[in-house]
């Protein structure tokens, strides 16, 4: 398996889940520095993102949380992908999404506890999403590098497809009922 691939997919995980919480970002790419293979570059936090400063506000927690799930999206995707966990390429996914959650646990047991939910709620929207996800990596093989804007053009036409197939399969059930 190239890494190159695995890469995209990891990289399209974190774009995708980005795109389905709201969290802004500029773009994705799989054109590797000397820190990593791949990056999503975020936008800016919004002003009033101050976690250090603002720590029970449910805005800012509601915020974290989905900063968290963007973090672990990326390393659920390449696990899909690859059929297995390669927590070395999600060291630092897996960093700030551990510090983010401090900033709204009480206890290094209600953080490993919390960590484990975003984790899971992660996988699934991978899991649920895996056909948006495919297709931001695929572009990202072709193009290694893709705008928050074509992200959310590839999401949008691959949910259309899935709506038109579907209207097509009700459809085809109603005129095979009015048939029969």
């Amino acid at each position: 398996m190239k890494p190159r691939a695995a890469t995209a997919y990891h990289e399209a995980g974190h774009a995708v889940a980005a795109r389905l919480l709201s969290v802004r970002f500029k773009e994705v790419t799989i054109l590797p520095t000397k820190t990593s293979l791949g990056h999503v570059l975020p936008a800016a936090p919004p002003k009033w993102f101050e976690p250090d400063v603002a720590r029970a506000n449910s805005r800012i927690r509601s915020q974290i949380e989905n900063r968290t799930r963007v973090l672990l999206a990326g390393p659920a995707a390449e696990a899909r992908f690859k059929g297995r966990h390669d927590w070395r390429s999600a060291s630092d996914d897996i960093r700030q999404a551990v510090s983010l959650l401090d900033y709204v646990s009480r206890s290094n047991g209600e953080v490993e506890a919390y960590f484990a939910l975003m984790r899971i709620q992660a996988g699934g929207l991978i899991e649920k999403h895996w056909d948006e996800v495919q297709g931001v990596a695929e572009a990202l093989l072709e193009r290694t590098r893709l705008t928050a804007k074509d992200v959310a053009k590839i999401i949008t036409a691959l949910d259309e497809a899935k709506v038109t197939a579907w209207l097509d399969r009700v459809q085809g059930a109603t005129t095979s009922e009015q048939g029969g």
